[in-house]
C-alpha cells in the first residue's frame, strides 16, 4: 500500500478545480459552483505482546470491508457497493473501491488494510476508509454521498491477553458549499477485543479500548493530523475521544466531549491524559489547533475473572467507519449514518465491558 496522509485527500481547491473540470465537459460554465465533501479515517498501529513467542500465535489477519457510493442528478441514480472479507496476513494488503456519476455528480468509496510481522511477538499495519464527492448547483435533487468502513481482525491465543499498541489515528472531515447547500461527515473509529473459549467459541469477555468520533456539519473542515494536533476550520463540529477503559492503563485514560455550534464553544469536557487541552465553554471555537498526547493502549486482560483458568482466544477488532453527502441533508447518507454505521460498526456503540467482580 502506498503511504498514505491527510494530505493526498481532495482538498478545496482540488474539488473547485474538479468542478470546473467536470462542469466544461457537460457543456456548463466553468465557473460553475458545487457542493463537496472528503473524508479520510486511517490508522497506523504497532502492537507487541508479552508472552514467549512461542506461545504468541498470530492465526490470522481478516480485512472486513463495505464500500458504497451513491450520485443522484433529477430522475436519475447510479449506485456502486462492495462489501466482503479478504485475508490479509502474509498476503499483502486489502483494497475495495465503489464509484458513482451522473451528469452533475460524483462520488467515491474506498477501504484498505494490511498488515505484517515485525518481530517474533510483533506486528505492525494500517487500516482506513476515505472517499470524496462532487455535486455540481443548477439541478433540482443533484446530491452525492459515500460510506466505507474498514474493520481489521487480528486472531490469536492467550498470550495476546497482554500487550501495548501504539496507535497513529489520521482523521479529515471537510465540507464545502455553495449558499446553504452544504453537507456533513460523520467518522466513527473504535478499538475493541473479544475473548472466546478455545473448545466452544463462548465469549468470554469483551471491550473497548479506544472510542474516537469527529463530526462536521453543513461546512468546514477538523483535520487530526500525522503530527498529532487537531485542527479546525468550521462552525459546527464536534469531536469525542474516550480512553476511560478498564482495560487500558492509568497513564493512557482519558476523556474528551468538544461540540462546536455557530462558531461557539457550547459543550467542552476533558479528563485524564486529555485534561484542558480544548477550549473552554462559551469561547470561540471555530478555528482551533490542539496538540494531543500519543495514544498508547497498554492492555491487560489476565486479570479478569471471566478467563481466570480458561483457554481462550482473543480476537482485537481494529475499526473505522465514515460517512459524507453533499448538499445537506442528503437523505442517503443520513440513513447510512442512522444505520449503517451502527449496524456495521456496531460494537463501537456498545458500552465498556467492566471486569467481572471475582
Amino acid at each position: 500500500m502506498k503511504p498514505f496522509t491527510t494530505q493526498t485527500l481532495f482538498g478545496t481547491r482540488a474539488i473547485a478545480a474538479l468542478a470546473c473540470a467536470v462542469g466544461a465537459c457537460l457543456g456548463v460554465a466553468g465557473d460553475v459552483s458545487a457542493a463537496s465533501f472528503s473524508y479520510m479515517n486511517e490508522h497506523n498501529f504497532q502492537i507487541g505482546f508479552f508472552g514467549p513467542p512461542s506461545l504468541v500465535p498470530i492465526t490470522v489477519g481478516v480485512h472486513r470491508y463495505s464500500d458504497f457510493a451513491r450520485a443522484q442528478t433529477g430522475g436519475v441514480v447510479s449506485r456502486e457497493s462492495k462489501w466482503g472479507t479478504n485475508v490479509i496476513f502474509g498476503t499483502g494488503p486489502s483494497q475495495t473501491v465503489a464509484n458513482a456519476t451522473t451528469s452533475r455528480a460524483w462520488a467515491e468509496a474506498h477501504s484498505d488494510a494490511e498488515i505484517h510481522q515485525t518481530g517474533p511477538t510483533s506486528f505492525a499495519g494500517s487500516y482506513r476508509s476515505y472517499g470524496s464527492g462532487v455535486a455540481l448547483d443548477g439541478q433540482p435533487r443533484t446530491e452525492a454521498s459515500a460510506y466505507s468502513s474498514s474493520r481489521f481482525s487480528l486472531f490469536g491465543g492467550t498470550n495476546l491477553a497482554r500487550g501495548i499498541v501504539s496507535w497513529r489515528p489520521l482523521l479529515r472531515g471537510q465540507v464545502s458549499g455553495f449558499g446553504n447547500a452544504v453537507g456533513l461527515v460523520r467518522n466513527r473509529d473504535p478499538l475493541e477485543f473479544v475473548a472466546r473459549d478455545q473448545l466452544t467459541g463462548e465469549v468470554l469477555e469483551e471491550g473497548r479500548l479506544v472510542q474516537i468520533d469527529i463530526d462536521v456539519d453543513k461546512s468546514g473542515h477538523v483535520n487530526w493530523d500525522d503530527s498529532n494536533v487537531v485542527e479546525a476550520d468550521a462552525d459546527d463540529y464536534s469531536i469525542r475521544i474516550d480512553t476511560d477503559s478498564p482495560f487500558v492503563s492509568s497513564a493512557g485514560r482519558g476523556t474528551v466531549e468538544f461540540v462546536v455550534t455557530g462558531g461557539v464553544v457550547i459543550k467542552s469536557n476533558s479528563s485524564g491524559v486529555f485534561a484542558a487541552l480544548f477550549p473552554s465553554t462559551g469561547y470561540a471555537g471555530k478555528m482551533i489547533n490542539v496538540p494531543l498526547p500519543t495514544i498508547d493502549i497498554d492492555f491487560d486482560l489476565n486479570a479478569l475473572s471471566a478467563l481466570t483458568g480458561r483457554d481462550y482466544n482473543v480476537e482485537f477488532l481494529f475499526s473505522n467507519s465514515s460517512a459524507a453527502g453533499v448538499p445537506e441533508p442528503a437523505t442517503v447518507v443520513l440513513a447510512l449514518v442512522g444505520m449503517g454505521v451502527v449496524v456495521l460498526c456496531r460494537r463501537g456503540s456498545r458500552s465498556f465491558s467492566r471486569p467481572k467482580a471475582s
